[in-house]
């Protein structure tokens, strides 16, 4: 009798602990929704980035004329847009849904593996406040959607594992889930050949290793046969759906055949040696020129305004002036071609492209050219001396993103012109009221002057001075400014009849006396009304704490992860754990290597965008290896 209650009692207890960790969760994942409940989506002018999936989705249904700027990423993300669109959900409240659902997820397999409640449920709580997804997500980038669908990969991967190893479980639905996730994270983003890694290694442990396989057959087939078949499959829908919408059948157009072999031939150039960052120099283009007919059409636009843009653009980033960097050349020769006509059709733009890359060919053959001897990729600078030599400091700072340490740009400005801002507020359903700033005062100017309010960066609008003087200010003319934007209004604006622009912070505006803009005529203004509507986000308060905890932990990670695979380096693999972390460690290692090398040949790689997809294996190895070694601890009585 004693006995059966203290059984009794035993399962009570565990219910009662069951029923406290769910609310506990639960508590802790409204907390997480609170500190995101004020944030939204910015409107950014970026056309290759957030501006173009915005508008790719608001023009989802409909037939858009062809040109250089359609199918340049896959619709992977945008259909998520059009979803949320659908649904009535915020763009930034559905992100943030998934994510943490799909952390949990992945937790959930944590403690099937593991059988650590206590280490998976601290597991989702780093995830679900981890700080990037609290600032990259403000954004309306397909890295954002990467983090979520790469999670539920590594779940159910796992999940499915077990299922087959242990002959019981939803292996349909597993499966099914595992299959769709691997393709979605293949397809939104270019780099999505990162998870190749995976499937060599599924092939390699269930025919080679042998080591916690059972059933060979049905891993092969539902790890490596029905994802590649679902990919191929969605790539062809995606592809079929170019073709109704633009008339090009292809899954993204930065990989179209004949523009990759036009891009790969004029990397091919030896024109001697190139800045770092910059593959495709001006002596090369002018090489170019002299033996393609057809590559000269794009003289002109090179030559002209288009050229200067895109040299402009990358000077902020490389150290070679008057050329394009190589992680923005793609861009320009796709705008220099959309300048001279290429882009009326798929037809004509595939051979124009085509017609360069057999005009460089015959000129190669010719000897017209001399040509690299090694051009591995269109997107790889080929000059493999100038930077090799880089690539364990790129490592070591692509590395390095996995720790936070960022405190400032929690809001950056909104850049939107307002035709953008319009279609940001249609299809991201914005949930916080925009920035609304009331300026009413005089001016001492002459009339024709212009004043106005915008953001450090730049003025969003002025306001020409006219009217009469006010009859107690000599030349004061009186002036009402009031401006309503997604981004900061920090900033008054003065500009002079020579169009010369001055400054002054609202921060040291003083209301009701003299102020002074600081131009060489001493301008003097008055406030006599100002109205500051800021909005203040809740997160604000506890960022420089959440960076510096995170930091800290994500050092732990990495001297844990480190000891993790020295020891199984040094002994043999003899648990399904170790399996999993090597499985892990590969497909992060697989997405460091891509970038790292993109940031020691073309463009910086060391971005928190790209290493953000990262974030749920990292810490999911992290946590696991933590217990791996206190299994062999207590297993070793230590």
């Amino acid at each position: 009798m004693d006995y059966i209650i203290m059984v009794n009692s035993v399962i009570n207890n565990k219910k009662l602990l069951s029923i406290a960790n769910i609310s506990i969760l639960i508590i802790i994942t409204l907390i997480r929704f609170y500190l995101t409940g004020d944030r939204d989506i910015i409107a950014l002018n970026s056309p290759h980035d957030d501006y173009w999936y915005i508008n790719d989705a608001y023009n989802f249904f409909s037939r858009s004329d062809y040109n250089s700027m359609v199918n340049i990423h896959t619709p992977v993300y945008s259909m998520w847009i059009v979803l949320n669109k659908f649904l009535g959900i915020p763009l930034r409240l559905g992100i943030d849904l998934f994510e943490v659902i799909s952390f949990y997820y992945i937790s959930r397999q944590f403690y099937i593996l593991t059988r650590s409640i206590f280490l998976a449920e601290i597991l989702y709580i780093f995830l679900i406040f981890h700080p990037y997804f609290f600032v990259v997500n403000d954004r309306a980038l397909s890295e954002t959607l990467l983090v979520p669908l790469f999670a539920v990969m590594l779940g159910s991967g796992i999940a499915l594992f077990k299922i087959i190893n242990d002959d019981e479980g939803p292996l349909f639905t597993t499966s099914l889930v595992f299959s769709l996730s691997t393709a979605l994270t293949y397809y939104v983003r270019s780099e999505g050949i990162f998870i190749a890694p995976f499937f060599l290694l599924v092939i390699f442990f269930s025919y080679f290793a042998k080591i916690h396989i059972n059933n060979t057959k049905i891993i092969f087939r539902n790890f490596i046969l029905y994802p590649i078949f679902l990919t191929m499959m969605i790539g062809f829908l995606i592809s079929s759906a170019n073709y109704i919408r633009y008339g090009a059948f292809e899954i993204n157009s930065l990989h179209n055949s004949s523009y990759k072999s036009a891009l790969k031939l004029l990397n091919s150039i030896n024109g001697g040696d190139t800045p770092l960052q910059v593959s495709i120099t001006k002596s090369m283009l002018k090489e170019a020129y002299e033996v393609s007919p057809t590559m000269s059409e794009l003289k002109p636009f090179f030559e002209g305004p288009i050229g200067k843009m895109w040299v402009d653009i990358s000077a902020n980033f490389v150290n070679a002036p008057g050329e394009i960097g190589s992680g923005w050349f793609y861009w320009a020769f796709r705008d220099a071609a959309q300048g001279a006509g290429w882009y009326k059709n798929p037809s004509i733009t595939a051979a124009k492209y085509k017609a360069v890359s057999n005009e460089l060919e015959d000129a190669f053959k010719a000897n017209k050219l001399l040509k690299r001897k090694l051009v591995l990729s269109s997107f790889l600078d080929p000059m493999y001396s100038k930077w090799v030599l880089s690539l364990p400091t790129s490592f070591v700072q692509v590395v390095k993103v996995l720790i936070p340490t960022l405190k400032n740009g929690l809001w950056p400005n909104e850049t939107a012109t307002s035709a953008q801002l319009n279609v940001y507020t249609k299809m991201t359903a914005r949930r916080s009221s925009l920035n609304k700033v009331i300026v009413r005062g005089w001016i001492v100017a002459p009339e024709g002057a212009k004043i106005g309010l915008g953001s450090s960066n730049q003025p969003s609008n002025l306001l020409a001075l006219y009217g009469a003087s006010r009859p107690d200010v000599k030349g004061g003319i009186p002036f009402l400014l009031e401006n309503e934007q997604p981004g900061n209004i920090d900033t008054l604006y003065y500009e002079d009849l020579n169009k010369n622009i001055t400054k002054f912070s609202l921060a040291s505006l003083r209301e009701g006396a003299v102020n002074i803009f600081s131009n060489q005529e001493k301008t003097n203004f008055g406030v006599e009304g100002y109205v500051n509507q800021i909005n203040k986000y809740r997160l604000v308060k506890i960022w420089e704490f959440l960076v510096d905890f995170y930091k800290y932990v994500s050092i732990i990670i990495m001297f844990i992860i480190s000891i993790n695979i020295i020891y199984i380096v040094l002994n043999k693999i003899n648990s399904l754990q170790s399996v999993v972390f090597i499985f892990f460690i590969v497909l992060i290692f697989s997405r460091i290597f891509i970038f790292t090398l993109l940031d020691a040949s073309s463009w910086s790689g060391a971005q928190i965008r790209y290493i953000m997809p990262l974030i749920p294996a990292f810490g999911f190895i992290g946590f696991l290896g933590a217990n791996m070694i206190h299994t062999r601890m207590v297993k070793n009585k230590l």
